[in-house]
């Protein structure tokens, strides 16, 4: 993939009041906590408009680069201000420098900045299911990686799923009857998925994530014993791949696709280009965002 990303264009079209899926305010509600897409593989005609927003799909060399179902995402935007208080999560990256140092290291530097104790709950009266996903740190990324220093594991979910078809994710699910908890069900789906058969320990967790489809994404951070090695499954898992935070980090990939009003804050829309068939983005290029900015 070659040239510079370009940027969907969003603006206010005027109209579009609280559309169904426009979360209600609970009382316990935290206003950082917006509702981001989730990285579905569908797409919007050039120009199309939903819940007062206009949306001018990107193209790349006559090419579709980013797949935004943004239909979803825009009926949890209700009329407002454009501009807001920042996102909590705005800021810098660490340098890429920053991040080729030993596993260890991060760990260390995470320890203090991981949020820890009993994950919140769904606010109370949003038809929210809780879901939980590991991002699992490994001594190297790929070999093919010039980076360098620790890296990521990423999936591709297989294009035969019906849900999440081909989307670039962390391991991680929904809970099962014999789950004790939401950290025993991302470990049990990253066995699953990419075959993390033995032990590792919770370094903590980032904040969670509501998207548009109903899911409480909580994120949980672990770093892989030195002697794993990913497996798929290959009834969900395309590929996995491990890109080093180094290169997550390079500014050369990362961009704010959009930022989108919610509850007079503005939140910003991420997007990872790692050079394949579609970029990483949604709620996981959220919990990306949220790791490096906790490593800065």
């Amino acid at each position: 993939m070659c040239g510079l990303p370009v940027r969907p264009v969003l603006r206010r079209t005027g109209g579009g009041g609280r559309g169904d899926g426009e979360p209600r305010r609970q009382a316990g509600h935290r206003p950082d906590e917006p509702h981001v897409p989730d990285g579905h593989d569908h797409r919007l005609r050039r120009g199309a408009r939903r819940g007062g927003l206009q949306v001018q799909q990107p193209q790349r060399h006559g090419k579709l680069w980013l797949r935004v179902e943004l239909q979803r995402l825009t009926v949890a935007v209700p009329d407002g201000p454009e501009d807001g208080p920042a996102d909590p999560l705005a800021g810098p990256a660490p340098s890429p420098e920053a991040l080729r140092v030993p596993v260890d290291e991060i760990a260390a530097r995470l320890a203090g900045r991981l949020e820890r104790g009993a994950p919140p709950v769904p606010p109370a009266r949003e038809p929210l299911r809780t879901a939980s996903v590991l991002a699992l740190l490994t001594p190297e990324g790929e070999a093919d990686e010039r980076d360098g220093g620790p890296g990521l594991v990423l999936i591709e979910r297989s294009a035969e799923l019906t849900n999440h078809a081909g989307q670039i994710a962390l391991p991680g699910g929904k809970p099962e009857p014999g789950d004790r908890d939401l950290w025993h069900t991302a470990l049990r789906e990253a066995e699953e998925e990419v075959g993390l058969a033995e032990p590792v320990d919770p370094l903590g967790r980032l904040g969670p994530v509501p998207t548009p489809t109903g899911f409480w994404i909580v994120p949980f951070v672990a770093v892989a014993p030195p002697s794993f090695r990913p497996v798929p499954n290959s009834g969900e898992v395309a590929r996995v791949f491990v890109p080093s935070l180094a290169r997550l980090a390079d500014p050369r990939i990362h961009r704010i696709e959009g930022r989108v009003p919610y509850r007079g804050r503005t939140y910003d829309l991420h997007s990872f280009d790692l050079g394949l068939r579609v970029p990483l983005w949604g709620a996981t290029a959220r919990v990306v965002w949220d790791l490096l900015r906790r490593l800065a």
